[in-house]
């Protein structure tokens, strides 16, 4: 057409693709480049001059897959479409690029549009990132409250030894016989038996227990199936 005195150019591109129904995209491939010609007409500008649509409408329609006789020649992982032997490699292709493509969309790409298009799924409606902001710093903060007071609760429950304990000092306090914080074990159940002799042998027995478990050498499962037997068992009767 040049030779002619006719503009004419070589554009590239792509032709043609495969539909993902999985991820409802089109998957655009290297071996989907395509070049053409187009010729300058003074009553419509640019128009192309391609003849691969008459020539090889399925390589138009169904990409290069379908435009060879022998998918054969083409290399292993080119060989889908179109059904027969290779339709297994082909969905376990389309599977894999659903899962890749979701990757980049939801994680590698997550902005601001993401999310707005997110949360606008879940029936939030229009976004005010400021207060959405102040939501979340309050909400991740009172959660982290709760979880901060709940371990600090059940950090010393969680030793069958110090539960045991526990529960004994427990029963003495709603008696009256609290537990100094500068009472060790036989200090304490010493001055409880002073008080109330009736509860002597039980009250020195469950401090002797308790201080060799956790002061003394690893007491054995027996020795702590022991104490927690006595401390369940131990009760505090109001004198008459």
């Amino acid at each position: 057409m040049r030779a002619t005195g006719v503009p004419a150019r070589v554009v590239t591109g792509y032709q043609g693709g495969e539909a993902n129904d999985l991820g409802g995209y089109f998957i655009v491939r290297q071996s989907d480049a395509h070049a053409w010609a187009e010729v300058w007409l003074a009553e419509r500008g640019w128009a192309r001059v391609d003849p691969t649509a008459a020539v090889a409408p399925s390589r138009v329609r169904d990409g290069l897959y379908a435009a060879v006789a022998d998918p054969g020649l083409l290399p292993f992982l080119a060989r889908r479409g179109g059904g027969g032997e290779y339709e297994w490699l082909r969905q376990l292709a389309l599977s894999w690029d659903a899962l890749n493509n979701s990757w980049n969309e939801w994680v590698l790409a997550y902005g601001p549009d993401r999310q707005k298009e997110f949360l606008s799924g879940l029936g939030f409606g229009p976004v005010d990132w400021a207060e959405m902001t102040v939501a979340m710093t309050v909400t991740l903060g009172g959660f982290g409250l709760l979880v901060i007071g709940w371990r600090w609760r059940r950090r010393g429950t969680r030793d069958p030894v110090a539960r045991a304990w526990q529960r004994f000092c427990a029963r003495l306090a709603r008696r009256g016989l609290a537990r100094g914080p500068h009472e060790g074990p036989l200090d304490f159940t010493e001055r409880v038996a002073a008080s109330r002799p009736e509860l002597a042998a039980s009250v020195r027995e469950i401090g002797r227990l308790y201080a060799a478990l956790r002061y003394g050498p690893t007491g054995s499962p027996a020795d702590v199936r022991q104490l927690q037997w006595r401390a369940g068992r131990f009760r505090v009767r109001t004198p008459r």
